[in-house]
């Protein structure tokens, strides 16, 4: 099978190969999610780009922990939410410290689909629990579905379009990072400070619409890094708009059209292009990325509305998605100057990742 892709298109690159795999990633666990009518049908393209973030094919080790880490990050975010319903103080300092911790990992390098997924869990269960117990426990399980689609559909295509083997590195130890490790401490903490108050305010508006905006407000966040500069801030709003407007396009040409099979094509199409500007790297690859991420979620909220909502609040969903794109940025300029933006690589893994995730 390795050698088949290889004989159909022998002039075709490995930055093709690797659009190639995240546009059909992204599309058919789409396609799957909308099949399935599912509420939350951006969950599953999301975990598949964060996947495909590097590309080799993760191991399957990774693979198997992507649901099991779904599942004990939801259960605990659930158990917390349901335990501690009268007593939220108590809740939301729990729910702080974990996203500290998480965020703090994150910076520090741990791989950063597993900090996403913890994030997403502590961020979204509280706010639906808010709501329902039951419709949490059904996000839940809808996050545990849509992270055994991913893993199955990037398994699929690493192996119908398989990647150059990867150069040896050298096996460098990790240096002493005792001065980073202090600036990441002070990061997270800035990066918790921004998102939970939008978390509180949610909870008690208690509108599970707002899922989304909390998942972007991460993305934001986990794409910042210190000493980048304003140019990079409004690099990274200029990705947003760029994904808000595709997704804006997209879902006026489904509209129109009203059929599955175009849906299927605007989708392939568009991750298509994304897809190759992130695979080619250079500098604009994590603006790229960032809108990638932007279009399946604002997408996938316009296309399979979530409880409570609506197609017909599309625009003013968009709108508060650019306001909080905004309130991260304003936030964290006034709370660490030195913070003002950034979308860099902070080494490891994470530099790698959050270019092809941007998710």
């Amino acid at each position: 099978m390795n050698d088949v892709f290889a004989d159909a298109a022998p002039g075709v690159t490995e930055a093709n190969r690797h659009a190639l795999r995240i546009a059909l990633a992204a599309t058919l666990s789409f396609a799957v999610a909308e099949l399935l009518d599912w509420n939350f049908s951006f969950l599953g393209p999301l975990l598949s780009v964060q996947l495909l973030a590097s590309r080799q094919a993760p191991p399957w080790p990774d693979l198997v922990a992507v649901p099991i880490l779904v599942l004990l990050s939801t259960g605990a975010a659930l158990m917390v939410s349901v335990a501690l319903k009268q007593t939220p103080l108590a809740m939301l300092m729990i729910i702080g410290l974990v996203l500290f911790l998480s965020f703090r990992a994150h910076r520090l390098g741990a791989p950063p689909l597993a900090t996403l997924l913890v994030q997403i869990g502590f961020a979204s269960v509280p706010l639906i629990a808010a709501v329902s117990t039951e419709a949490a426990a059904g996000f839940a399980g809808t996050l545990f579905a849509a992270a055994l689609t991913a893993i199955i559909i990037v398994w699929l295509a690493h192996a119908f379009i398989p990647a150059a083997p990867a150069a040896a590195d050298g096996g460098a130890p990790r240096p002493t990072r005792t001065a980073e490790d202090a600036s990441c401490d002070r990061m997270a903490l800035l990066d918790t400070l921004v998102l939970l108050p939008l978390l509180i305010f949610f909870i008690l508006g208690e509108d599970t619409n707002d899922i989304v905006i909390l998942i972007v407000t991460i993305t934001v966040l986990r794409g910042f890094a210190p000493g980048a500069g304003m140019r990079a801030a409004l690099g990274l709003l200029i990705g947003n708009l760029i994904g808000g407007a595709a997704a804006a396009l997209a879902y006026g040409f489904v509209s129109l059209t009203g059929s599955f099979v175009s849906f299927v094509l605007v989708l392939l199409a568009s991750c298509l292009i994304f897809g190759d500007r992130i695979a080619k790297g250079g500098a604009k690859a994590p603006l790229f990325a960032i809108a990638l991420a932007t279009f399946i979620l604002i997408l996938g909220m316009a296309i399979s509305p979530l409880p409570g909502g609506g197609a017909e609040l599309f625009t003013t969903r968009l709108l508060k998605i650019g306001a909080a794109v905004l309130y991260v940025i304003g936030a964290l300029a006034v709370l660490h100057p030195s913070r003002s933006g950034g979308i860099a690589p902070r080494g490891g893994r994470v530099g790698r990742s959050e270019a092809s995730s941007r998710a």
